[in-house]
């Protein structure tokens, strides 16, 4: 090989391979070829820390490892050879992970793995193809890796995965800090190699909950190579209105066309917030329309003139929530500890472990359910489930209001479990709504999913999109969708009615039309779930993390859900029409009464 391509500009090293370990023989090939070529670097990954390789290959290396790799490498720089893998929903914690990496000189950067899904494509009846991968082709005896064919960045049909936008983000070559964000002052490095930033302008604006108040647009970008500067945004001074948060929205686009890439194609992104939402407005709550009750065997029934509520107290769930005449719900607010496993979750052995959680609320009952009337327009209820055979206890609140708001105060405690339980997949809570309420608008991250350890290339801003027609990204069927630092949401029908739902002050959410989570693993194809007559939502305090770093490894306990310590958070719940605007809906805030909540001693 060396002897054939020698004289080939494009060669600029010699590899002696990959997975083959190390040894005499690799020590002599290396002496060999150094002798040969001195001109050429010779790389070996199975070298590690040895002396027979001019770079040092790390493969899935953890972030102390990458702390102390500069001192024992002797001035070799280091490449990852994989840094992140993204099987199925994945390619979680890399954005801490690529912060330490280059702030580490003696790194020079690293792979992620394959970029495309390795999928095979079969025709069915000569209308239609399915994707398939291991195990689906074949006689049952015929060995294979299952899905692990499906890792890359876009799918087989060269489809995004949503953690690509995730990678584009931390690889953009305009890296952006805030310095003094109020007075529009932020630091702008240049990290291009060799070309200036000439080619860029930044577009910049100041957005109130989402919506542009201010903007404009700085031309002149010479900034050089590896260097960095400040630059002031003419943010002019604004006065800041009930319930808005203010957020400085840049974003870097190519003047003109640039190879493949056309005029306005977006470099990259920053967001800093201005300020965070601002003194919401109040609703006085006494002087809301009057709440009746009507107390029935199984049920109790708050009305007034355009709304009624039913709660079935044997289940401890909302069954019917009609507003001027409409039912909004197929099925009531329960809480929901499940999400549909990953790939990289089964790998790592975390599936089997969170059984547990995967029929939790079908095994909990409700050991108490109470009424108390606060004041004509304010009635609150309580409810306090157990989880057995754990003791797991959750309790839940709704403060109904006579405008047909509901509050809930969601709270989840361990204080009665005495044996160690597995991290929580998700804490929320599940209803279920009418296929006819898929329009779903959120101010939030977006527009693609999200999650707690994969959100920085998810911008906040106003975002659509059609539950009914959602489709599920990956060809093994696992959790997708989540939408993080939600601020509201709405779901809503052709004629703008339905819920609005407002984080006090954060949620996030998933929506579809697929069965609950918890029946997914039935499924082994995307193409295979079944979509339903229904929309499921999911509101959530949090969900845990994504893995990412290798297949086997668990999700970092930063991202988890401990199953050892409490769990709060509250939301609105809000009735909609085309009368009553979500945007303007959403800056309101209630009177804190409803707080103190029900007394569910034991």
């Amino acid at each position: 090989m060396v002897e054939r391509d020698k004289n080939h500009p494009s060669v600029i090293a010699w590899s002696m391979g990959t997975d083959a370990g190390n040894g005499v023989n690799f020590y002599r090939m290396y002496e060999w070829l150094k002798g040969y070529d001195p001109s050429r670097p010779v790389l070996y990954e199975q070298a590690g820390l040895e002396w027979n390789t001019d770079v040092v290959f790390l493969q899935h290396p953890a972030l102390e490892e990458l702390d102390e790799i500069g001192e024992k490498t002797n001035g070799r720089p280091v490449v990852l050879a994989e840094c992140g893998y993204n099987w199925g929903n994945a390619l979680g914690g890399l954005d801490p992970f690529w912060d330490s990496l280059m702030a580490k000189p003696v790194v020079q950067g690293g792979f992620l793995g394959p970029w495309k899904d390795e999928a095979l494509m079969l025709d069915v009846n000569t209308l239609d193809s399915v994707l398939l991968y291991g195990g689906d082709i074949g006689p049952d005896s015929l060995p294979h890796d299952s899905n692990f064919c499906l890792k890359g960045l876009v799918s087989s049909a060269q489809v995004p995965h949503p953690a690509l936008k995730e990678v584009k983000h931390l690889f953009q070559p305009v890296k952006v800090a805030a310095l003094n964000v109020k007075k529009g002052r932020i630091r702008i490095e240049n990290r291009y190699d060799f070309r200036p930033l000439s080619h860029l302008a930044l577009y910049w604006q100041v957005l109130a909950n989402g919506v542009a108040r201010q903007s404009g647009t700085v031309l002149n970008l010479q900034l050089e190579p590896g260097a960095a500067d400040t630059l002031e945004i003419p943010i002019a001074p604004f006065s800041p209105q009930a319930g808005q948060e203010y957020v400085l929205d840049l974003s870097f686009q190519l003047k003109q066309e640039d190879g493949l890439l056309p005029q306005g194609h977006e470099v990259a992104r920053a967001q800093f917030i201005l300020r965070e939402r601002y003194k919401p407005e109040v609703v006085e709550t006494k002087g809301l329309p009057e709440l009746l009750v009507r107390k029935q065997k199984r049920t109790w029934i708050i009305s007034t003139d355009e709304f009624s509520l039913t709660f079935d107290r044997d289940k401890g769930t909302i069954t019917s929530y009609r507003y001027k005449g409409d039912e909004l719900l197929q099925q009531g607010f329960a809480p929901f500890f499940l999400r549909a496993m990953t790939d990289m979750d089964r790998a790592s052995g975390y599936a089997a472990e969170a059984q547990m959680w995967e029929d939790a609320h079908q095994r909990m009952y409700v050991r108490k359910a109470c009424l108390e009337k606060v004041h004509d327009a304010l009635i609150r209820i309580g409810v306090e489930y157990l989880v057995p055979p754990h003791n797991v206890r959750c309790r839940l609140i709704y403060a109904i209001f006579g405008s047909g708001d509901v509050v809930l105060d969601y709270r989840l405690d361990f204080e009665k479990v005495k044996n160690p339980l597995p991290a929580i997949p998700r804490i929320g809570m599940h209803l279920q709504m009418a296929p006819d309420y898929e329009f779903v608008k959120w101010y939030g991250r977006g527009p693609h999913e999200s999650y707690s350890n994969r959100k920085a290339g998810a911008q906040l801003g106003i975002f659509t999109q059609h539950a009914a027609t959602v489709r599920a990204p990956y060809l093994r069927p696992q959790a997708f969708g989540c939408k993080t630092d939600v601020r509201w949401l709405s779901l809503t029908n052709n004629s703008g009615k339905g819920l609005l739902i407002s984080g006090m002050p954060l949620v996030s959410f998933t929506a579809n039309a697929y069965p609950l989570e918890s029946h997914w693993d039935n499924y082994r194809h995307n193409w295979e779930l079944p979509l339903q007559d229904a929309i499921h939502l999911y509101i959530d305090l949090a969900q845990m993390g994504v893995g990412g770093m290798q297949p086997g490894r668990p999700v970092d306990k930063q991202w988890l859900l401990p199953a050892n310590q409490p769990y709060r958070y509250h939301f609105r719940i809000t009735p909609v029409d085309v009368m009553r605007e979500v945007e303007e809906l959403s800056v309101q805030d209630f009177e804190k009464d409803w707080m103190p909540g029900i007394k569910m001693e034991d």
